[in-house]
């Protein structure tokens, strides 16, 4: 367990396991606690967590057959050197781990998800992807492969647990589990985290939930509000309407809502440029999001980050790059350019024509730049602005 873990997830995972005890003719499941150190750890709420002991002394008394890592709030921060030292020499002797909420972005960190498929909660999905371009990234609400099981948090986690109850203990006893707990929305793994969220919606009104639906595919390169009324359908009046009579706002009002609350994730969560936060969650200069930022929050961008510093740096290309995405803010995406930093970069082109490389973002840019460094031979890779792909005739050939 990290710092700053989340309540609800740890309950949501421990509960279960001790529940099915009472169902079976013996305790199927023996749970412990364990911290790096084996001293006690605070959740985000404040709440201190009984530590049994520390990584290194489960590992010697009694190796357990199954680890999960649980990590939440300000997980980069707490995803230190010693922790991803003390996961890897775990490999060798535990039979299966898995990652809570973002305790993924641990294990990652600690190369235990190479090759695999993985989910993570769904707020930190995109970072962990670019991330981590050696493990294939799922939306799903939990993902098990072979060894390694991931699940996106909180009542996720639920549902996992109630899964592995059911591979374990049989049918009878997860569903004896789930009456005592009086969960009766058990959800399978492969449905999508977020699908739920729009579902309740679709009650009230279809519209609205397919207009929301597609706004959040579409923070990075906000859609017109005529677009997305003629998308599902419907006049731009008649989705003002259905706006104001249940949301209470305008649709161009809501859609900012979102794209704010992204670019405040990144900001507590990532150490990306303030400007490439910008740009991430769709606003046209750095300015417009600061002033929308202090509006919704009473604080900066940037003092919303020292109130809550992020951890270790996000891996997002070269330092250089990053300092001069300014020039690029408010060109159009098809102009921004980027500038001959490094002499891989420089060399290469969207048409493999040498010159300056075209990107449809900034991101995509910093995603090539981050498969370049891994490439042995760098001249002859290039970048399919049509498909967001790095492609390289090298041996490796990246994904």
């Amino acid at each position: 367990m990290l710092p700053e873990f989340s309540n609800l997830c740890l309950a949501s995972s421990v509960e279960p396991l001790n529940a099915a005890n009472g169902f079976t003719r013996e305790p199927a499941y023996r749970v412990s606690l364990v911290s790096i150190d084996g001293n006690a750890v605070n959740s985000y709420s404040g709440f201190r967590a009984p530590i049994c002991a520390s990584l290194d002394q489960l590992i010697g008394n009694d190796a357990p057959d199954l680890l999960f890592v649980l990590a939440s709030y300000n997980y980069q921060a707490h995803c230190t050197d010693e922790v991803i030292r003390a996961l890897r020499r775990l490999k060798p002797v535990v039979k299966e781990c898995g990652g809570l909420d973002a305790g993924s972005y641990v294990l990652a960190k600690a190369g235990l998800l190479s090759g695999y498929n993985a989910t993570i909660h769904w707020a930190e999905a995109e970072v962990f992807a670019e991330c981590f371009a050696d493990i294939r990234v799922s939306h799903d609400r939990y993902v098990i492969d072979r060894n390694r099981i991931t699940s996106g948090g909180s009542t996720s986690a639920l549902d996992l647990m109630l899964h592995l109850i059911r591979r374990d203990c049989g049918e009878s006893v997860a569903i004896a589990v789930s009456e005592l707990l009086i969960f009766d929305t058990e959800r399978p793994g492969s449905t999508r985290q977020r699908e739920h969220l729009p579902s309740r919606m679709e009650e009230k009104s279809p519209r609205i939930s397919r207009a929301i639906t597609i706004m959040q595919k579409h923070i990075e390169k906000p859609l017109s509000v005529e677009l997305i009324a003629q998308l599902i359908g419907i006049s731009q009046r008649q989705l003002e309407r259905d706006f104001k009579e249940l949301m209470k706002t305008t649709v161009a009002k809501h859609y900012l809502t979102l794209r704010v609350e992204a670019a405040r994730r990144l900001i507590r969560e990532t150490r990306l440029s303030v400007t490439e936060v910008a740009l991430r969650s769709g606003f046209s200069s750095l300015a417009s999001l600061i002033r929308v930022y202090k509006q919704s929050y009473a604080c900066t961008p940037s003092e919303d980050r020292k109130m809550c510093p992020p951890g270790v740096i996000t891996p997002g290309g070269p330092a250089s790059l990053q300092a001069e995405q300014s020039d690029n803010i408010g060109k159009p995406a098809t102009a921004r350019t980027v500038p001959a930093v490094a002499p891989h970069l420089a060399a290469s082109s969207a048409n493999g024509s040498g010159g300056a490389a075209t990107y449809l973002s900034i991101r995509e840019a910093l995603i090539h730049a981050q498969r370049l460094a891994q490439c042995p031979d760098h001249r002859q890779c290039t970048w399919s602005p049509v498909h967001s792909a790095h492609r390289c005739a090298a041996a490796h050939r990246s994904p």
